[in-house]
């Protein structure tokens, strides 16, 4: 979903670029546009641009460590290693990396305090990893996006997280389902946007460094579901936690200080209500 919006916002930006997708699961309909390459391909090849948005988001995904390692570890190590010098590598980190609920909105200098029990805990660790290879080398620009909750068009079914489920439940059925309070406060960035924040880090050769990426509108789950039903003419219903398909966050609150992004010329640009929307309207059933 979120290398969809960078590709597409590559399109316009870069028309004379040539583009190449490297996809885990090497969808070839890729290279009706673009030339789509394996993994084992890439050391044949040396970047000017890389943008590392390859790792497993869902907690569905969330099952075989290995699988989050390999993406963020090992593939981390290879993608930097073909940047050529003087080029940069994007990588994509999570807000899961600070870990524990905070008052205060969290800025790149916030303790990173990842939650190390649960299904989840080896995601924020391997994104931890993934940050210290990325700032490897001395010779390239890094640039870290600690990713906040971010969805557009390109979200796809069975996603497993509590916005991805609740959009394709008012898609499918017209009923969401929460299977909590929904008490738990998150912020919420269109995957469009995030692009444009991936395009400025490429485009202006003086931006380097770990930034926060998300929205600073705080929402509760239950809001968020609130808001999705008075979007889509849906109903919500309430399941016991117990029934949850995935185990729910033990993070009450999650929000990013985005001042830092700011101050290089990024901002907001798409209403949550436009997000929601559009997503929903891109669906296929």
């Amino acid at each position: 979903m979120l290398g969809l919006a960078v590709r597409e916002n590559f399109k316009e930006a870069f028309p004379g670029a040539a583009i190449y997708i490297v996809n885990r699961t090497r969808d070839l309909s890729a290279s009706q546009v673009f030339v789509s390459l394996g993994v084992e391909e890439i050391p044949k090849y040396e970047f000017d641009v890389i943008v590392h948005a390859g790792s497993p988001a869902s907690p569905k995904d969330h099952v075989v460590a290995s699988n989050v390692f390999h993406a963020n570890v090992n593939l981390t190590e290879q993608l930097v290693n073909s940047v050529r010098r003087g080029g940069v590598f994007i990588y994509f980190s999570s807000g899961e990396v600070y870990g524990r609920s905070s008052t205060k909105s969290l800025n790149e200098d916030s303790p990173l305090r990842p939650v190390l029990a649960g299904p989840r805990s080896y995601y924020p660790l391997a994104k931890l990893a993934g940050e210290s290879i990325s700032m490897s080398r001395s010779d390239i620009r890094s640039v870290v996006f600690r990713v906040f909750h971010t969805f557009g068009p390109g979200l796809r079914e069975g996603d497993g997280r509590s916005f991805g489920d609740l959009l394709w439940g008012a898609k499918k059925h017209s009923r969401l389902e929460l299977f909590s309070s929904g008490s738990q406060v998150r912020s919420f960035l269109d995957s469009r946007d995030l692009a444009r924040a991936v395009e400025l880090s490429a485009r202006e050769k003086w931006v380097s460094g770990v930034f926060n990426v998300g929205s600073e509108q705080e929402i509760s789950i239950r809001q968020f579901a609130d808001l999705v039903a008075s979007l889509t003419d849906s109903k919500i219903t309430y399941s016991n936690s117990e029934a949850s398909p995935v185990e729910l966050s033990s993070i009450e609150r999650l929000i990013p200080n985005i001042d830092k992004l700011k101050n290089i010329g990024w901002e907001r640009t798409i209403s949550l209500e436009r997000t929601i929307i559009e997503t929903v309207s891109s669906f296929r059933t």
